[in-house]
C-alpha cells in the first residue's frame, strides 16, 4: 500500500474490504510516519480491528510509539512470525484480547504500557513457510522488466558496526536456513512467481563458508543457473569461495566498505582495514563478479581529507557500483548514543 501512494480514501476503501481482524504495518525509521498514517486509516474503517506495528524503528522505540501514535495497539518487537501468529490465536478465540503471555510484545493496559519479555529468536528457520508473495503484485518490483526477487537464508550478525541495526533485530548469533530450503524456495520463485534474478539479502551470506559452498552445491545439482547477487563483509571472503560463487551464476557481490580511512573504519567498529577493502574489490573482480560497495560520509569525527580518501579509495579500486550513505543515527544504534554523548 505504501509503495502504491494510495490517497487517504482509496487507502480506507482497500482496508475497508479487507474486514481485516488484525492490520499490520512493518516500518523503518524512514517509512514510520508513513505506517502510522495506514494504522490510523484502519482504526477509522475497521474499529475493532488490531492494529500492530513492527519492524526496526519500534523495536528501538516501543514506548514512544505508543505514547505518540494512539491508535497503534501493539508493537511487536524483533522477529516477528510466531508473535503475530499467537497474537492471531488469540483474536481467533473469541476476540481474547489478553496479552500478558505474549512474549516480544508492547502495549497498553488500564492506559499504562506494558512492555513483555523479549521472544526468543527462531532456532529452526527451516520451520517458516515460504513468504506470501501472491498477495503482492510483483509487476510493481520489476526493474527494466526483470522480475528481480529477495531471499534471505540467515539471520543474526555477529559484528558490531555503530549504524547498524541487524544485531538489535535478529541477535548476534548467526542462525541459517538449510541449502536444500533454501533452493526449493529459489526454484519456488522461479516456477511461480517467474523470478529472473536472485538477492541473497542475507547480511553476511559467506560468514559460514561451508554452508555457502553447500548452497552454491544445491545450485548445481539442480541445474538452477539464474543470475542472483549476495551481500557479505571483506574479511569473509577467500579466493575459492569466490570462484564457488561465480560458478553459480553469482555475478554481484556488495561489500560494506564505508570509508577510505583507518581512523573512520575503527570509530565504525569495522573491524577491517582500507587495504582488506581494496583487497577483496580486487579479488572478486578477478574472480569475474561485479562489486558494488557502500560508503557512508559524514561520521561524527570525519573531515575533508578523510572524505576525500573515501573518494581517492573508490577511484584507485573503481567498483562496478557505488552507494554513497549519510551517516543517520537511526533508534537504537550505538551511532545514536555516541551523538547523545557528544559535548
Amino acid at each position: 500500500l505504501q509503495m502504491l501512494n494510495p490517497t487517504a480514501e482509496q487507502l480506507e476503501a482497500k482496508l475497508s474490504s479487507t474486514n481485516a481482524d488484525i492490520v499490520g504495518v512493518t516500518t523503518s525509521t524512514l517509512t514510520y510516519w508513513p505506517a502510522v498514517e495506514v494504522v490510523k486509516a484502519a482504526k477509522k474503517v475497521l474499529p475493532d480491528a488490531l492494529t500492530l506495528v513492527g519492524g526496526p524503528h519500534v523495536t528501538a522505540l516501543p514506548e514512544q510509539t505508543l505514547n505518540e501514535a494512539p491508535e497503534v495497539d501493539v508493537v511487536v518487537r524483533g522477529e516477528g512470525e510466531r508473535t503475530l501468529l499467537e497474537l492471531a490465536n488469540l483474536i481467533n478465540e473469541k476476540n481474547n484480547k489478553d496479552f500478558s503471555k505474549v512474549d516480544g510484545i508492547s502495549y497498553r493496559k488500564q492506559e499504562k504500557i506494558v512492555h513483555n519479555n523479549n521472544r526468543a529468536f527462531i532456532e529452526n528457520l527451516d520451520e517458516l513457510p515460504h513468504p506470501a508473495l501472491h498477495h503482492f503484485n510483483l509487476q510493481n518490483y520489476q526493474m527494466n522488466g526483470i522480475n528481480y526477487l529477495p531471499i534471505i537464508t540467515s539471520r543474526g550478525c555477529p559484528f558490531e558496526c555503530t549504524f547498524c541495526l541487524a544485531s538489535s533485530m535478529c541477535g548476534t548469533r548467526f542462525r541459517t536456513r538449510s541449502p536444500t530450503k533454501v533452493l526449493d524456495e529459489l526454484e519456488w520463485m522461479r516456477d511461480v512467481h517467474h523470478a529472473d534474478v536472485f538477492a541473497l539479502y542475507d547480511d553476511t551470506f559467506t560468514f559460514d563458508k561451508k554452508r555457502a559452498n553447500a548452497i552454491c552445491d544445491e545450485m548445481k545439482k539442480r541445474k538452477f543457473d539464474l543470475p542472483w547477487d549476495c551481500r557479505t563483509r571483506v574479511d569473509q571472503i577467500t579466493t575459492e569461495i569466490l570462484a564457488k560463487l561465480r560458478n553459480s551464476n553469482c555475478q554481484l557481490i556488495h561489500f560494506g566498505v564505508e570509508t577510505g580511512n583507518q581512523k573512520m573504519l575503527d570509530a565504525m567498529k569495522k573491524h577491517t582495514t582500507v587495504e582488506k577493502n581494496a583487497w577483496a574489490i580486487k579479488l572478486a573482480k578477478e574472480a569475474g563478479i561485479s562489486v558494488a560497495i557502500s560508503v557512508v560520509v559524514g561520521y561524527p569525527g570525519e573531515t575533508p581529507e578523510m572524505l576525500k580518501e573515501t573518494f581517492d579509495f573508490i577511484k584507485k579500486t573503481k567498483p562496478d557500483f557505488v552507494y554513497v550513505c549519510q551517516a543517520i543515527p537511526y533508534p537504537g544504534t550505538e551511532l545514536l548514543e555516541i551523538l547523545k554523548n557528544l559535548n
